[in-house]
């Protein structure tokens, strides 16, 4: 019996997702596909939204013994799908979604693609997802592309004593998936001219694609503190605010030991930096000792 290759069975689905969207029903007089619904599901997850490029070079990430769901957008853009396994403690799974997550020795392991479930200029004016950039503000050339990033980090973080710089690229993951870059600019440029290029959700796209947070995350957390993500030593990323409202004293590195309602127990936390702009940035230094990052 002949098989169906996965590149064109991914084709199928993405067209199929786009026909449901413009209103367009199959015949139900079609054969139904003898697909295996857990295989049908993974190529689900891993199929861009129509209009959407996908990034050179991806590969299929398995979530290991993981339950999927369906998050929908409650600020207008796509819906996607969050995997978590059972092992991932609730700090994650209340306050993730758009991500896939699973438990692997000491280590957890979550996968973004990077596209935001919240409006952007950098979706194209083709888009439902478009929103126009802010005023006095001008988009760069590049858009988001589907992504395929992955972060090992430690169940127990290490402090360290000396942090080190975290360097350019992806340094952390978003509550809601998208990429955390550092303070720093790309080569040959820096973070305030690159600014205003930055959209109403203070992001924007590299030229890969990766679509990136390296200031507060407005509409994640607007000068308040909620939790915004996580880093690649495993310390979480707090809103500017501590829970008792008031603008916690940070050390050199943005950091503090604190006692959340989440980390009950207490940890160390980032803040995004009491400041508007770009001196409103997330992190600069890694607090604790980084995990891996792949993509």
């Amino acid at each position: 019996m002949k098989t169906i290759s996965t590149s064109l069975l991914l084709s199928l689905v993405v067209f199929f997702i786009s026909c449901n969207q413009l209103g367009i029903t199959p015949s139900n007089n079609k054969k139904k596909s003898n697909t295996d619904p857990a295989t049908l599901n993974a190529l689900l997850r891993q199929a861009p939204p129509p209009m959407m490029q996908q990034a050179k070079g991806i590969k299929p990430f398995d979530c290991v013994n993981c339950t999927c769901s369906t998050s929908i957008s409650t600020t207008g853009g796509p819906s996607c799908q969050t995997c978590f396994s059972s092992e991932i403690p609730s700090w994650i799974k209340d306050n993730f979604t758009c991500v896939n997550a699973y438990k692997s020795g000491t280590n957890y392991v979550i996968n973004t693609n990077g596209v935001p479930p919240h409006k952007s200029y950098y979706y194209g004016t083709s888009s439902s997802y478009f929103e126009a950039m802010p005023s006095g503000r001008t988009g760069n050339p590049n858009s988001i592309q589907v992504q395929s990033v992955t972060f090992t980090i430690p169940v127990t973080p290490t402090y360290s004593a000396s942090p080190a710089a975290t360097g350019l690229g992806p340094v952390g993951v978003a509550t809601n998936g998208v990429l955390i870059f550092n303070n720093e600019a790309g080569p040959g440029d820096s973070l305030t001219t690159e600014y205003v290029s930055m959209d109403a959700a203070e992001a924007h796209p590299q030229q890969q694609g990766q679509y990136h947070y390296h200031v507060e995350p407005v509409k994640i957390t607007n000068n308040d503190a909620k939790l915004i993500g996580v880093l690649a030593d495993g310390y979480p990323v707090y809103g500017k605010k501590a829970e008792d409202g008031s603008y916690p004293t940070l050390d050199a590195y943005g950091t503090r030991a604190c006692t959340t309602t989440l980390f009950p127990n207490g940890t160390y936390c980032y803040h995004v930096r009491n400041a508007s702009g770009v001196n409103g940035y997330i992190v600069s230094h890694y607090r604790g000792t980084k995990g891996s990052i792949s993509f």
